[in-house]
């Protein structure tokens, strides 16, 4: 790998602003929940250290990666982070993960991620997640974590000293799962992170390695697909993941510190890895190739 040297200048993102899928009563009701199940809480390491986090999304690039995957799962410093739907596809191809995380507050989160049993799994599960998702881990006896992620709502309700959450670490981050890994895992003491899955576009209209798809259309028929143009290339993608593209220029800019760096390398082909490219291209100390 290559270090990048002292940054040139910044991509221009696109500003499509994220709003989360759940009002702040509901959310403030599954926290409620989960904080009542007696679970461990995640707290910050203290330092840092020499291990490598291998994030795994679920992008449709992810699976062209097998064999790069497969080298990192032999590999001692490398550990092994499912994110949603990475966990199923990683246990799929034989690979295990050692954490796995997710942060929808959605209920039909449960019948579609985490599917599969894993050898050795600890299951990051953010508090605002629906009490379903908690269930099933636990029925089935996995080791659940609970992490707070840190938003308006809950930065809020942290305040409140009859809050079960009053003086819990809130952990920053964009607005979804891949992006949020990204800072929980700066909090668990890597840093240095691999990224797989991480595409944030289309392939066609596959959306997800999982065959899901996106084909919403305008009036007049075309796509509502977004076209995102990075280094020269262009990629369709839908609003939520070019809004992920444009929090993941600002995340990896804000985790960067010149006493503490964070390394980051993107694989296979898609929208945010053209985007580390692009970075590397301008000098990002960030971005590795």
């Amino acid at each position: 790998m290559q270090v990048a040297k002292k940054p040139k200048g910044n991509l221009s993102p696109v500003r499509i602003r994220a709003k989360c899928v759940a009002d702040p009563e509901t959310i403030q009701k599954h926290v409620e929940y989960c904080t009542s199940l007696d679970l461990p809480i995640f707290y910050p390491s203290p330092s840092s250290h020499d291990l490598e986090a291998v994030l795994v999304g679920s992008g449709p690039s992810v699976k062209t990666q097998l064999s790069s995957l497969k080298r990192k799962a032999r590999n001692p410093k490398c550990k092994i982070f499912g994110i949603k739907g990475g966990h199923d596809f990683l246990i799929k191809n034989k690979i295990e993960p050692d954490f796995a995380l997710a942060v929808d507050p959605l209920e039909r989160i449960h019948k579609e991620n985490f599917l599969k049993k894993a050898e050795n799994c600890t299951y990051f599960i953010a508090s605002q997640c629906h009490p379903t998702l908690f269930d099933m881990l636990i029925e089935r006896g996995e080791k659940v974590v609970i992490w707070h992620l840190l938003t308006d709502s809950l930065m809020q309700y942290a305040r409140n000293p009859e809050s079960p959450i009053h003086k819990h670490y809130l952990i920053p981050g964009g607005s979804t799962s891949g992006l949020r890994a990204l800072f929980l895992a700066h909090a668990m003491g890597f840093r240095k992170m691999h990224l797989y899955g991480y595409d944030s576009c289309l392939s066609g209209v596959q959306r997800k390695v999982n065959g899901e798809t996106y084909e919403e259309k305008k009036e007049d028929g075309s796509s509502k697909a977004v076209p995102m143009i990075v280094g020269g290339k262009k990629f369709m993608s839908d609003p939520a993941m070019a809004s992920q593209a444009n929090e993941f220029q600002d995340s990896i800019k804000g985790l960067w510190k010149e006493d503490d760096p964070i390394f980051i390398r993107a694989y296979g082909e898609g929208l945010i890895q053209q985007i580390v490219k692009e970075r590397y291209k301008e000098g990002a100390p960030e971005c590795l190739l």
